[in-house]
């Protein structure tokens, strides 16, 4: 006689330890055994649950990208490929007697497609939506199980997912989020990926995402609150990932994802298996390697490994292809300090003297004791000239020409600000008749935003011009070859919007759209 098991994952004789997530506080050791799940229990096949549509790994949310104007938006189709998610044992001979045992199959290869959303209206706020749809499923058919006819999987619609993550810390290199992610029970029972006419459930999720030079890690969590109430098909779930930056194109990522699954059992509480309430648990270990390719917004991930556990959906190989685009919204602006030309220390909106550097208790004016009405009356090293005071005594009391808060006498740029010890620019020099940058000035590839390496040395060239009234004018020279239009004048538009926001003299600077030149590179040429 045969007597035959439900819908489980792949199970061998006698017991086996593995790895199960109950949280992130730590890893619960589980024996499992080949599962007598009732016939109406919650069978779901769709075990790979995805991150949000813009995270650079497959089910840990990433670090998230701060921006200040616009809003954030991404969209992703994953195809994923199971080898034997659900199983069943067989066992032939007598009731209560030992007998020869095989696993059949109901699902041997599934293929899934997950076409994902996620929009970010503010950068710690995010909504998102996932559909699972079964493209095909095979199996074996028409299995009795506890007198109950257990048929191969067909393609269908699993149910939709939506969630609303919050991330109040959100850092260059921490990020640390919370929030909800909700299923409705309307997918396919045919297909295995639903338990249709059930509430909808709901699992809450923490997570935290980090960065270190070449490496993003990140841990989620996602915890099932009616899981502790033994509800059938409810799971914890801890999933991490790690990114090694291979290139500027590419990356290698591991990404281990564990779980723990209670069930209803067919014969009742007491089982082999541990459980709360009334279930029993079922655990899943799917650790996955991938790679990433990056192109702009564009990525590509290519994903395989091998599954471990008794969970339902656990598959014993999984191959996955994932393409995304994220569109980012604006970056948050840099506060720049009020202009201070003296360099006393007093805005000169409040200084009553914005060319000489004086005392606060003046209204930045120099006193009258001393002969070059700087305020210095001791150790002045410039007693002709007049100047902020300095802790070098080379410089106390002498004149800054470029305003760099470096005196001329220790100043290695005199006519250029820059930054100590040397007091020369970190990005643009000038040379003669044209300003030259390390790196070379350009936009962000296929956008019309500077980088931050060309914003740091746009602002140096302003503050150049501004110290050397021999330049009459800046000639900003745009590439356009090979580039739109509408992209064009929107590059154009950003520089024009960064010289007036520093309050640069519009009669100072022009902007000349280049056809010729390459396209997303500036030069900067002096006109004296």
């Amino acid at each position: 006689m045969a007597r035959k098991g439900a819908p489980t994952r792949r199970c061998r004789d006698g017991k086996f330890a593995l790895f199960a997530g109950v949280a992130a506080a730590g890893v619960l050791a589980v024996s499992a055994r080949a599962h007598a799940q009732s016939h109406d229990a919650a069978v779901r096949l769709d075990g790979l649950q995805p991150a949000s549509a813009g995270s650079p790994f497959i089910r840990a949310e990433g670090p998230r990208h701060s921006f200040d104007r616009g809003m954030s938006y991404a969209v992703r189709l994953t195809g994923d490929y199971a080898l034997k998610p659900l199983t069943t044992r067989v066992v032939q001979g007598a009731p209560n007697s030992p007998g020869q045992t095989s696993d059949k199959a109901l699902v041997r290869h599934a293929l899934l497609l997950h076409v994902g959303a996620a929009l970010a209206p503010l950068d710690w706020l995010t909504l998102e939506a996932n559909l699972p749809i079964a493209v095909m499923e095979r199996g074996e058919d028409d299995l009795s199980v506890n007198a109950q006819t257990m048929r191969a999987g067909k393609a269908g619609v699993g149910d939709i997912r939506l969630g609303l993550l919050f991330t109040p810390l959100n850092r260059e290199k921490l990020d640390v989020g919370f929030g909800a992610r909700a299923w409705a029970a309307t997918g396919s029972r045919a297909a295995y990926m639903s338990d249709a006419g059930a509430s909808p459930r709901i699992e809450a999720t923490a997570f935290f995402a980090a960065k270190r030079g070449a490496i993003s890690y990140a841990c989620t969590t996602g915890i099932a609150p009616l899981f502790f109430a033994g509800r059938d098909g409810d799971r914890l779930a801890l999933s991490c990932a790690a990114a090694f930056r291979l290139s500027s194109l590419t990356s290698f990522v591991a990404e281990p994802h564990i779980a723990l699954y209670s069930f209803r059992s067919a014969d009742g509480p007491g089982g082999t298996t541990p459980g709360l309430g009334n279930a029993d648990l079922a655990p899943s270990f799917e650790p996955l390697g991938a790679l990433v390719f990056h192109a702009g917004p564009l990525m590509i991930k290519l994903a395989g490994g091998a599954g471990f556990g008794g969970a339902p959906g656990t598959a014993a190989a999984r191959g996955i292809l994932s393409v995304s685009y994220q569109h980012q919204g604006d970056p948050v602006a840099v506060q720049l300090p009020p202009p201070d030309r003296d360099l006393d220390g007093i805005p000169d909106s409040y200084d009553a003297c914005p060319d000489a550097a004086g005392q606060k208790e003046q209204r930045g004016c120099p006193r009258s004791a001393d002969d070059d009405g700087d305020g210095i009356l001791e150790d002045d090293a410039c007693p002709r000239e007049a100047g902020p005071a300095h802790d070098d005594p080379r410089g106390h009391g002498c004149p800054d020409r470029d305003n760099d808060h470096i005196p001329n006498p220790i100043d290695s740029c005199p006519i250029e600000p820059g930054t100590p010890p040397t007091g020369c620019p970190t990005y643009a020099r000038l040379k003669e008749k044209e300003f030259v940058s390390t790196p070379p000035l350009r936009f962000v590839r296929g956008r019309s935003m500077l980088t931050a390496e060309s914003l740091a040395a746009l602002s140096e060239i302003m503050s150049t011009t501004r110290a050397n009234p021999t330049i009459a004018q800046l000639s900003v020279v745009i590439g356009t070859r090979r580039v739109r239009r509408k992209l064009a004048d929107a590059r154009a538009a950003q520089v024009h919007k960064l010289f007036k926001d520093t309050g640069f003299d519009n009669n100072r600077y022009e902007v000349v759209l280049d056809g010729k030149a390459r396209g997303g590179q500036i030069r900067v040429r002096v006109i004296r």
